[in-house]
């Protein structure tokens, strides 16, 4: 987001963070919360990740880990910790997030209440976890020990996954810089329409052609080429 860079060059964000200002991030969205809904910004004690949240209620305890926590737009990926004087640039108490935990660690047991309404065992260990491409890249063997082994998901979106044994950020952003759940990092790629936008283009344009005719015809155009 821009309010974000004209008060934070993009330059030092991505140093620090290892990202633009992205508007589907958590940050972004604290801020509209802010400005749009003062009242409710008002309210607000705790900013969760969804994973984050669901263990919260289970255990009581509020945690996050670097990997999901990588997508907040606040996290010092040198540090592997919430980034102090970017939100203090911004006016957000880093006090709102929660403490940063390793994505194997251990962040609290299944509560009574919880064990008697889900059938779950009272006291279930429940663990950090990670971000659902790192959790993938986990599953799929892509660890930071082998940087040169990385993937490419096509479906719904389209991700790149390449580890890293360092955090180092594209200087321009272009690309996302994420702490992957073993510890390092990883880049990540991601188009939210990829597999997706095909169908859509197929249903919607081109109904009596096959997927197949339209991916040999999307082969024959060279790189970077532009209609």
């Amino acid at each position: 987001m821009s309010d974000i860079e004209q008060r934070i060059p993009r330059a030092e964000l991505v140093a620090r963070t290892g990202n633009r200002a992205v508007t589907g991030f958590q940050l972004p969205k604290l801020l509209w919360l802010r400005d749009a809904e003062p009242d409710v910004f008002a309210r607000t004690r705790h900013a969760l990740l969804p994973k984050d949240y669901l263990g919260y209620v289970l255990t009581g305890e509020l945690a996050t880990e670097p990997s999901d926590a990588s997508g907040v737009g606040a996290l010092n990926l040198m540090r592997n910790d919430w980034d102090a004087d970017i939100l203090g640039e911004l006016g957000i108490d880093p006090a709102i997030f929660p403490a940063v935990r390793a994505s194997t660690d251990v962040t609290g047991r299944v509560t009574s209440e919880w064990a008697a309404r889900t059938g779950l065992p009272e006291g279930l260990p429940v663990v950090a976890g990670g971000g659902d491409n790192a959790a993938a890249g986990i599953a799929l063997g892509l660890t930071s020990a082998r940087p040169d082994v990385g993937s490419l998901s096509l479906g719904t979106s389209g991700v790149i996954f390449a580890p890293l044994t360092q955090p180092t950020p594209d200087p321009e952003g272009r690309v996302h810089l994420f702490a992957h759940a073993d510890g390092g990092y990883h880049l990540l790629g991601v188009t939210l329409a990829c597999a997706g936008a095909l169908q859509w283009l197929h249903d919607k344009l081109a109904p009596d052609t096959s997927i197949d005719a339209l991916v040999d015809e999307a082969a024959t155009v060279p790189p970077g080429r532009r209609a």
